[in-house]
């Protein structure tokens, strides 16, 4: 017996990852036959990114009224129609306006991308890097799933790069936005639990090559025709170049 379609109440819950397993696995089964509402939930999905690595890129005490999941609930709460991107961007930025927080707090990871080369890629691995980070988009043993995103979105700089030969296993991708585009997050780890970041970003303000510290963190970046490329890593890992330009060279 088929399962009933998802409310979408329900379709929010599963961008939240508030959904039952069992329930989570017939929503997604519904969405895969109905490539209009997956897109939607993926929207949904990036813009709740997006605000979560704009907080993680101010490194400020983000008030509970923008946590991005408390923000969706008030978005269904007052109106109960399907909402873009945009939407909820415009809603946490005026609850974070009554909660004494500045819009200046929302623009300045744009100020901070337009100093620091790809900031965002930065701002992604301390997000998604770290333990009990959400669950992935794409888990490792989704490779098929994941590449055809990365294909779709990237066209051939889009593919995964297998690491197995450097010690690295792919671990999962997570889905960002940017003021570009979609991004992605590919997480490796190694066996003695180091762990790197590769990233991939439609082209934006800086296309030369060259890399940075920040804090703790090594970002080494670089552009192939219309995608931007960085691999994040410890400062410390000594292996952490020779991963990047086995990266640039067959990725």
């Amino acid at each position: 017996m088929n399962a009933l379609p998802p409310s979408e109440d329900e379709l929010h819950a599963l961008v939240d990852d508030q959904l039952d397993p069992q329930r989570r696995g017939e929503v997604e089964d519904w969405l895969a036959h109905h490539p209009h509402h997956a897109e939607q939930v993926q929207a949904w999905k990036l813009g709740a990114e997006q605000l979560r690595v704009a907080l993680v890129e101010t490194r400020v005490q983000a008030p509970a009224q923008l946590d991005p999941a408390r923000v969706r609930r008030q978005l269904r709460a007052r109106r109960r129609t399907r909402l873009g991107v945009a939407a909820a961007l415009v809603l946490a930025v005026a609850v974070g306006g009554m909660g004494g927080w500045q819009m200046r707090t929302l623009q300045a990871p744009q100020a901070a991308q337009a100093r620091l080369p790809m900031a965002d890629a930065v701002a992604a691995y301390r997000l998604f890097a770290t333990q009990g980070a959400p669950a992935p988009d794409f888990p490792a043993d989704d490779h098929a799933a994941l590449q055809r995103w990365l294909s779709t979105h990237f066209g051939q700089a889009g593919s995964v790069p297998d690491l197995q030969t450097q010690g690295f296993s792919l671990q999962g991708a997570r889905l960002v936005s940017t003021e570009q585009g979609p991004a992605a997050l590919l997480l490796y780890d190694a066996a003695d639990g180091a762990r790197i970041g590769v990233y991939l970003r439609p082209g934006g303000y800086f296309r030369q090559p060259g890399e940075r510290t920040d804090g703790p963190l090594l970002a080494q970046y670089w552009s192939r025709g219309q995608t931007s490329f960085a691999v994040v890593s410890a400062a410390s890992d000594s292996r952490a170049r020779a991963l990047a330009r086995h990266v640039a060279r067959d990725g």
